[in-house]
């Protein structure tokens, strides 16, 4: 049995003179010397060796142990009387047996009538998410109903796929995102993205449900040290999450994403994303001087391409220009105040903290 097994055998031999002969039960925490079962050390009163057998629970959210024998269903080291003898379905939070519904609360083994047996997992728990659960009717988040009906009505089992995040992103070679992260979302393990029919529904917790209408193509992820996740549907970027954010359709895009420079996405046209609030002075508005783009306000000014690194000055890790402008950037992660946009028709130059230069 591979658990401690000087501490746990010292325990079993005070308790009966078979210790040697121990067995374990399946994948189990119960054993048997064939005289007495036991659940590690403890011995399980008026259990019976020669019919006792443990439950596979791998369907499970969490590690509980289950157990039937000719007389008794065991949880743990407990009969459980209210149950009928026969097989048990484990599915997330829940316990299916003889048609009824139960859900282990704080080590307490309680009756669900409000939950139908018809019971399906959507989406198991993990390291980082809780388990989505339909019953046909409802949804339920680790045993508690999303409430959320107005987003919910009219979806059931099997109209519901779970998401899981994308990165790389076809079609965007140079989108630099969180590869192999399934953790994106930073406000806890109840978020979930879901296919129903051809909307999004954005799972935020129990009871806040958002929809994101006919977006059936939607990929999400969270760009390179950034605090927010996108989705990509058609030629259409959508805000996912963020501080203090629900989901909305954001700007339309030309061709690929790239990025983020400086926090910032571009596409073939310019900066389809803003940068992030630093504590960069904000320029006044002066137009006789470069400007510093806005999210969606480039078309006007021509294709922007990214220099090469033998075409970027020294003192810059990354530079992009259009026919108007030319924007350089010290670092790719992060606005500094050396970040300067040049006027390409006469020179002149801003720095982001709006020196002249």
């Amino acid at each position: 049995m591979q658990r401690n097994v000087v501490r746990e055998e010292r325990g079993y031999y005070l308790l009966t003179p078979h210790g040697a002969d121990l067995r374990r039960l399946g994948e189990s925490w119960y054993s048997t010397d064939g005289r007495t079962v036991f659940l590690t050390p403890t011995p399980i009163e008026g259990a019976d060796p020669e019919t006792f057998q443990a439950f596979d629970t791998s369907g499970a959210d969490e590690h509980d142990d289950w157990a039937k024998d000719r007389n008794h269903i065991y949880h743990d080291d407990k009969p459980m009387p209210d149950m009928a003898l026969g097989e048990m379905q484990f599915i997330g939070p829940f316990v299916i047996n003889a048609g009824r519904v139960f859900e282990v609360v704080l080590s307490s083994v309680k009756e669900r009538p409000d939950v139908l047996p018809t019971l399906t997992m959507l989406a198991p728990q993990n390291l980082n998410h809780l388990s989505l659960v339909s019953d046909g009717r409802r949804l339920y988040l680790r045993g508690k109903a999303v409430n959320s009906l107005n987003e919910l009505d009219g979806y059931y089992a099997p109209d519901i796929k779970t998401l899981s995040p994308t990165c790389p992103v076809a079609g965007h070679p140079d989108l630099r995102c969180k590869a192999n992260h399934p953790q994106v979302f930073e406000n806890g393990t109840e978020s979930r993205l879901a296919l129903a029919g051809k909307d999004v529904l954005y799972f935020r917790g129990v009871n806040d449900v958002k929809r994101i209408s006919n977006v059936p193509d939607l990929v999400f992820f969270r760009p390179d040290n950034t605090a927010y996740v996108l989705g990509i549907s058609g030629q259409r970027l959508y805000t996912i999450s963020g501080p203090g954010t629900s989901p909305v359709a954001g700007p339309s895009f030309r061709g690929h994403i790239s990025g983020p420079i400086a926090g910032a996405l571009v596409d073939e046209e310019g900066f389809i994303t803003s940068f992030p609030q630093s504590n960069l002075k904000k320029c006044s508005t002066n137009s006789r001087l470069p400007a510093w783009p806005k999210a969606g306000d480039s078309s006007r000014l021509g294709a922007l391409r990214q220099l090469a690194e033998t075409e970027i000055p020294e003192g810059f890790a990354v530079a992009l220009e259009n026919e108007r402008y030319r924007y350089l950037f010290v670092s790719r992660e992060k606005r500094s105040a050396g970040d300067t946009v040049i006027d390409r028709s006469d020179g002149r130059r801003v720095l982001a903290d709006c020196r002249q230069d």
